[in-house]
């Protein structure tokens, strides 16, 4: 009896400690679950729409046409008439040049009246209409026949010259739309007007000319020319913030949502791009698929997450 005895209790505390210690495997997940901390992340929706990529490449304006007054004679300019950012016309006086044989017989000019007809100065006059862009000798100055006094630049000559590298040769053509980004950001819209069939020694880039002839540009501005690359219609796009990659940036993924507290990684490739646009294609995303664009950097696979705030909509394409 007493063997018995001590048989059932044997047996009735190994079933008590079994129970305990199932009963605690159960409870560590569930505990594990409620203390891991959940990442912070804003999502977005995967769009189906099209994209451009454009090439963007580095130009300044010039003005092509200027003109030079020049003086018709050896003298000292006796007048003058006009400063630098002044608007000159054609055939008005820039100033007057008193020779040197004047200035010589200015003394007997008192004595005999008859010198007096040889006191005038004499006239220079422009040859073509713009602003006075430099003078190259003032009032008072000496200076000799054919030397250049001012230098008019004409407006209306305003153009961007475009340096372009030969590889992109087959891209920029005579007639082709782009824009033109200033340092402000403003835009004007244009288009190729000519190219110059040389190309630079050193650069083996090709110039070609934009005409810009109603634009109030200074000289040796330094601008972008934009043109249209690329086209894809019906592309699946994400914000530029929504793509990860690796150190040697050969691998991209996105982070998709599986539901709204759990995030997995999905391989992509990438295409076309823009400044806030990236067209990806994979075989496990498709249109409107929930990502995540803002803290994305530093998960893993299939990371729990919490959603801070939902953006509906992404950037659409500057054009």
């Amino acid at each position: 009896m007493l063997f018995k005895y001590n048989t059932i209790r044997l047996l009735l505390w190994s079933s008590l400690v079994c129970l305990a210690i199932v009963g605690c495997k159960k409870s560590i997940p569930a505990d594990t679950e409620k203390s891991q901390v959940k990442a912070e992340v804003s999502i977005g929706y995967v769009k189906l729409q099209s994209i451009n990529e454009y090439l963007k490449l580095n130009a300044v304006t010039a003005f092509q046409k200027k003109d030079n007054i020049r003086s018709t004679i050896t003298g000292y300019i006796s007048t003058l008439n006009f400063k630098p950012g002044d608007f000159i016309t054609t055939g008005s006086i820039y100033c007057y040049i008193i020779s040197k044989e004047q200035r010589a017989l200015k003394s007997f000019a008192g004595k005999d009246t008859s010198l007096n007809k040889f006191q005038k100065p004499l006239p220079v006059y422009s040859n073509a209409s713009g602003i006075i862009s430099t003078q190259q000798a003032l009032q008072g100055d000496y200076t000799g026949e054919g030397d250049v006094l001012a230098v008019i630049t004409e407006p209306a000559s305003l153009v961007v010259l475009l340096n372009v590298p030969f590889e992109y040769h087959r891209l920029v053509t005579p007639g082709k739309k782009c824009d033109i980004i200033l340092p402000d950001g403003s835009s004007i819209k244009s288009s190729i007007t000519k190219e110059i069939p040389t190309v630079d020694v050193a650069s083996q880039a090709q110039t070609y000319i934009i005409m810009l002839p109603d634009q109030k540009l200074p000289e040796n501005l330094n601008v972008i020319v934009q043109m249209e690359q690329k086209t894809s219609k019906d592309a699946l796009c994400v914000n530029r913030s929504a793509v990860q990659t690796n150190e040697t940036q050969d691998e991209f993924w996105v982070m998709k949502m599986l539901n709204d507290s759990q995030a997995v990684k999905t391989r992509v490739t990438l295409g076309l791009q823009t400044d806030s646009l990236i067209e990806i294609s994979s075989s496990n995303i498709q249109a409107n698929d929930r990502i995540v664009l803002n803290g994305a950097y530093g998960l893993s696979d299939s990371s729990l997450v919490k959603i801070s705030n939902l953006q509906n909509e992404i950037p659409t394409i500057k054009k």
